[in-house]
């Protein structure tokens, strides 16, 4: 009895190498990344707007600000960071 011959598996994805999968997963959650962050400063400014004069309220508004603006920090450095992977490992 002959065993199956191996034909080879398809390539799932359409990537050549390990930066094209990380370039296509970013590119695709990037988007969602930014509403999400559109979504925490609209919530960090309402926090500080009804505060009504709270400082702890006004506090808690600022440092969702704060954190919204590191959340942008790190999406876009995750974009410029891929895209320079991909141009070096080219």
């Amino acid at each position: 009895m002959r065993g199956a011959e191996f034909t080879g598996l398809e390539n799932p994805i359409d990537s050549g190498s390990f930066v094209d999968v990380i370039n296509g997963v970013i590119g695709f959650l990037t988007p969602f990344g930014y509403a999400v962050l559109v979504i925490i400063i609209l919530w960090g400014g309402f926090q500080m707007m009804t505060s009504g004069g709270d400082p702890k309220g006004y506090a808690a508004g600022r440092k969702t600000l704060v954190w919204a603006a590191v959340g942008f920090a790190v999406l876009f450095l995750a974009r410029t960071i891929s895209d320079a992977a991909q141009e070096f490992f080219k």
